[in-house]
């Protein structure tokens, strides 16, 4: 009986421990921005690079101009658009 309940209190440890570390993760995860980039002209523009200053999330737009950026720090951020051409 008393390796039942050892296992019960082990199990028990471990699930606490897996519910004090999701939020943390959670928050690890940070945010997710996303948009469309065009030209001056209004035309998407493809193959532009994507950037959260001062940090290393970066995306890059597709065919239709859109991008995602994941894990974007809470707070205020400066994103930056780069393409050469």
């Amino acid at each position: 009986m008393n390796t039942i309940r050892a296992r019960g209190l082990a199990i028990g440890a471990v699930c606490a421990a897996i519910l004090a570390i999701t939020p943390t993760l959670a928050a690890a995860q940070g945010g997710t921005v996303t948009g469309t980039i065009s030209g001056q002209n209004g035309n998407p523009l493809q193959e532009a690079h994507i950037l959260v200053t001062g940090t290393s999330v970066s995306a890059l737009t597709g065919a239709d101009g859109k991008y995602t950026l994941r894990g974007v720090p809470a707070g205020t951020a400066e994103v930056r658009v780069l393409r050469v051409g």
